[in-house]
């Protein structure tokens, strides 16, 4: 069994519910509660129950150390063929090539018997067989099993035979004996001796062979001496043993070595592993914590419910991990510049750039009827035919009978040639000189459009004593002068042809005040002091929209473009 994974496996939730009815049952009528344990797990049980999270976006929980991880994804990077890792396979070899165990395809297999005479070829064959009374040792060399040792001949102690003795040869204590030395042509002759043997003394002074290094030539055979010099377990390299750990110990360089976990993963003292942690996990104290990935990021979550850093302020942290600067101004919507938005626009709204606009808004598209010029998102809003924009609202101009004046709709019937202004009836009148013309004045304002505020003598107007009138200005761009009057350059006015503008006490007349329309509010002249005349009218003005019938722009209709 593996304990390791036994006790990282959760327990199921009914033998939870199982324990802790038991557990209930054994307080009596005492109720415990239950402390879910979740600490840094992210999804699994929680010890009471319960879960502690569940896992989104694909993952599944890995119940061992409560993480949610990616699905399997297949590793065949440089394999050809094999297992995937996540159930599948990387491909398939040639009917005549193998899988190797690093997943690539082999071709048919080359036997290699060279410096052997006996053994496997590498390719499931043999590089041949040993003669009777030798046997097969590591490296391909074939010598004599423990039982021949010191002998060439005779049994082995196990039912077989440790060789055969030559013609002329007996077998004599595990010794084939006979004659070594022969005389020949008057001289005494040595016949060397290694029938069955491989190695060791040829019985004439020469050598029957030599054993490969850590094998020892006993009895003409070359046997493989047993090496365990400072150990107490493992290969004592003739293929034994030099003993064996107890309690499931592990044997480590010759040393048993009783392996420790004392968590889920990380090294067992031992060479071994306690366990592996998932992708994005590391192992710590033999836990598998979560290992914080803030790779190329300066902002957002690390993976493991912490974060990378923080953003300045009005910045915030875009998708990729790193800081941005939102641009989203007061009344802004739609991209905030950092991959999210600003906000969304309301019911029957629309998010665009208006013209002259640096960021979309939230405009109301479409026209309330009557209405005209753009809409809330700059879309035209025309009038029907023969009508004009005013104000917002569709307005039909209407000139019937005037030939000056304003039209209703903020355009105008006409203008009035020089030396006559526009009547209240949409007329054009002959201009009277008793209008504003020599009015005492001390600003240009006080004598009304088309006129100016000039000295006579010279000086500032206001600053000669009074004496300043008002005269119809003239010069480049300017009309004509009125009829009485005469272009004086210098002064930039016209001028009055009699009397200089002057007055005697109780003279009276007619006067008026005109706009740059050409509305004229009209009243009494009179002499005042200094022998300037004053003019009672009003200047025109916007109307008040007052049920007065009062013409306060003295266009000759009154209250006009007023709700009533």
């Amino acid at each position: 069994m593996n304990v390791k994974s036994t006790l990282a496996r959760p327990l199921p939730a009914l033998v939870l519910s199982l324990w802790f009815s038991a557990f209930l049952s054994s307080c009596g009528n005492e109720v415990v509660e239950c402390v879910p344990q979740c600490g840094t797990r992210e999804c699994g049980a929680n010890g009471c129950g319960g879960v502690c999270g569940v896992c989104q976006g694909g993952t599944t929980c890995n119940t061992t150390v409560g993480a949610c991880i990616a699905p399997c994804v297949p590793a065949c990077d440089g394999k050809q063929c094999g297992a995937d890792g996540c159930g599948g396979t990387c491909g398939t070899c040639e009917s005549e090539e193998t899988c190797t165990a690093a997943g690539l395809c082999q071709p048919p297999c080359e036997p290699n018997c060279t410096g052997r005479e006996c053994g496997a070829d590498g390719c499931g064959g043999d590089c041949g067989e040993c003669t009777l009374g030798s046997l097969c040792f590591p490296g391909g060399i074939c010598g004599r099993p423990a039982g021949c040792v010191a002998k060439t001949c005779g049994d082995d102690g196990f039912g077989g035979g440790c060789g055969l003795c030559g013609v002329g040869s007996v077998c004599v204590d595990g010794t084939c004996r006979s004659d070594e030395v022969t005389c020949a042509g008057g001289a005494c002759l040595c016949h060397p001796d290694c029938v069955l043997k491989n190695c060791g003394d040829d019985g004439c002074g020469g050598l029957c062979g030599t054993c490969p290094e850590d094998f020892a030539c006993v009895g003409g055979s070359c046997l493989c001496v047993p090496n365990c010099e400072g150990k107490t377990c493992g290969d004592d390299g003739c293929w034994g043993s030099c003993g064996t750990c107890p309690n499931g110990g592990t044997c480590v360089d010759g040393s048993c070595c009783q392996p420790t976990c004392t968590g889920v993963c990380g090294s067992d003292g031992c060479g071994g592993s306690c366990g592996e942690c998932p992708e994005g996990y590391a192992c710590q104290d033999g836990q598998c914590n979560c290992k914080p990935n803030c790779s190329d990021k300066e902002c957002g979550p690390d993976g493991c419910l912490g974060f990378c850093g923080t953003c300045p302020d009005g910045w915030i942290c875009g998708g990729n991990g790193q800081c941005c600067e939102k641009n989203c101004p007061p009344g802004a919507c739609g991209d905030d510049g950092c991959g999210g938005t600003c906000g969304d626009c309301g019911s029957g709204e629309l998010c665009q750039v208006l013209p002259g606009a640096p960021v979309a808004t939230c405009c109301k598209s479409g026209c309330a009827p009557g209405t005209c010029g753009v809409d809330g998102c700059g879309a035209p809003c025309p009038c029907a035919g023969g009508q004009s924009c005013f104000g917002g609202v569709c307005c039909t101009p209407n000139c019937d009978g005037k030939s000056c004046g304003s039209d209703g709709c903020g355009g105008s019937c006409g203008a009035c040639g020089a030396g006559s202004v526009c009547g209240t009836d949409g007329s054009c009148t002959d201009f009277e000189p008793t209008g504003a013309l020599c009015l005492g004045c001390e600003v240009d304002v006080d004598c009304g459009a088309g006129y100016v505020c000039k000295s006579l003598s010279g000086a500032a107007a206001g600053g000669d004593g009074g004496n300043a009138v008002c005269l119809p200005s003239c010069g480049e761009g300017a009309p004509l002068c009125p009829l009485g009057t005469t272009c004086d350059a210098a002064l930039g006015a016209c001028r009055a042809e009699a009397d200089d503008c002057a007055c005697t006490d109780g003279g009276t007349g007619t006067c008026a005040r005109a706009d740059s329309d050409g509305n004229a509010c009209t009243g009494t002249r009179s002499c005042g002091t200094n022998q300037r005349w004053t003019c009672d009218a009003a200047s025109p003005a916007p109307e008040l929209c007052t049920p007065t019938d009062i013409d306060e722009d003295c266009d000759g209709t009154t209250d006009e473009d007023c709700p009533f």
